[in-house]
């Protein structure tokens, strides 16, 4: 049973976002500090957790600020007659609140109060949600495509990360507190403790719990998973079995299906890179083939990021819903005009695409119109260029 979750991360979690994205980092930092508070509750060992917070809080606010907060509630939740409560959450929050704090101040000088009280509430609250993909909606959608008998493989691991988050912790807890009298201390508080954070993390993309986000803040069920099938019940062995069955025949499997699948290279200005998608591979070679490195570039930001072009806006991307704002696509359009960008490259670019009411879109594609000319049309993408 040691190596099954570590098994069962690799090959039903990992496996599905290879992204070097910011929840990932978040995700490994606040793992780090349960790692060090499952060792024991010193002051040095808690303090040690709260700077781990705090640079987790760096990559993904709402995920280090949570598991903050579950450490917290899991240290007064554990606290015994010998416990310093106050000095174990004094030595949690200090260090998180000095880390965190000094970063927001450096920020508030360079940039204003009212940008960082906008970027990190008002828009959370009031221009995050305009987007489909980042409402509670997205929840349970994004079937991984299953056309053929081997494409169904993909759901194993899409109803294993469904399932045990969030509802593996909440029944983890259940079962902690009905049988509490015959778990030894030691374990019961591990456990507790992994499932309070496992919820925070899951609290932190429940505003928009797509597939992707999911996977991220996964890591604990697979511990908490294990552990809810440890007995030696009948049942209890059959799905261990299951599970070690699944995970080393997706550990032999997942590789030998990458090395038969079709590949492509390209060497772009940020290395050789491989492609699996025949699709993508063309698209890129196009982008590749007219642009250089240093161009500037508004568009898909994987293009901008693969082939080195510097994006004049003040945004990733742009959109047709207020997820973009007016001042964002004013930015945008003053950015453009200075850089002189030769070339725009947008999903749902048409403006009948645009969604009424809702669109602080048009200024921009009204500017596109006006100075470029449409060059090309992929897959959701067109691509215009400076008349």
């Amino acid at each position: 049973m040691l190596f099954l979750p570590a098994l069962l991360f690799l090959v039903l979690d990992f496996d599905i976002t290879k992204e070097a994205t910011h929840h990932w980092y978040c995700t490994l930092l606040v793992l780090a500090a349960v790692g060090i508070l499952l060792g024991g509750r010193t002051l040095g060992r808690v303090g040690s957790a709260g700077i781990l917070c705090g640079l987790g809080a760096l990559f993904t606010q709402s995920q280090g600020l949570l598991s903050l907060i579950a450490i917290g509630a899991y240290l007064v939740w554990t606290r015994d007659t010998k416990s310093r409560v106050a000095s174990q959450l004094a030595s949690l929050i200090l260090p998180f609140a000095i880390i965190v704090g000094t970063v927001l101040a450096y920020f508030t000088w360079r940039a204003s109060f009212a940008s960082l009280y906008f970027a990190l509430v008002t828009f959370v609250i009031h221009n995050f949600p305009a987007r489909t993909f980042h409402t509670p909606g997205v929840y349970f959608t994004n079937f991984p495509p299953h056309h053929r008998l081997m494409d169904v493989s993909r759901l194993i691991p899409y109803f294993f990360i469904h399932i045990v988050v969030p509802f593996g912790y909440l029944w983890c807890l259940f079962r902690l507190f009905r049988e509490r009298g015959t778990i030894d201390r030691k374990t019961r508080d591990a456990m507790l403790l992994i499932n309070f954070v496992g919820l925070a993390l899951f609290a932190a993309v429940a505003q928009a719990p797509s597939y992707n986000r999911m996977c991220m803040i996964a890591p604990p069920a697979a511990i908490v998973c294990v552990w809810l099938f440890r007995g030696i019940s009948v049942t209890d062995r059959i799905i261990r079995r299951t599970l070690w069955a699944i995970g080393l025949l997706f550990l032999v499997a997942l590789p030998l299906q990458l090395q038969r699948h079709w590949r492509g290279y390209l060497d772009l200005p940020t290395g050789r890179t491989a492609f699996f998608d025949p699709t993508e591979y063309g698209q890129f070679q196009w982008f590749a083939q007219h642009t250089h490195a240093g161009e500037s570039y508004v568009g898909v930001p994987l293009y901008a990021f693969a082939l080195s072009l510097e994006d004049p806006t003040t945004v990733d991307y742009l959109t047709d819903t207020n997820y973009t704002t007016v001042d964002q696509v004013a930015a945008a359009i003053r950015g453009v005009e200075i850089h002189q960008t030769p070339m725009i490259a947008q999903f749902d670019f048409d403006p009948n695409a645009c969604h009424s009411g809702r669109s602080n879109l048009d200024p921009f594609l009204a500017y596109v119109h006006a100075n470029y000319h449409l060059t090309k049309t992929f897959p959701n993408v067109e691509v215009w260029e400076r008349n």
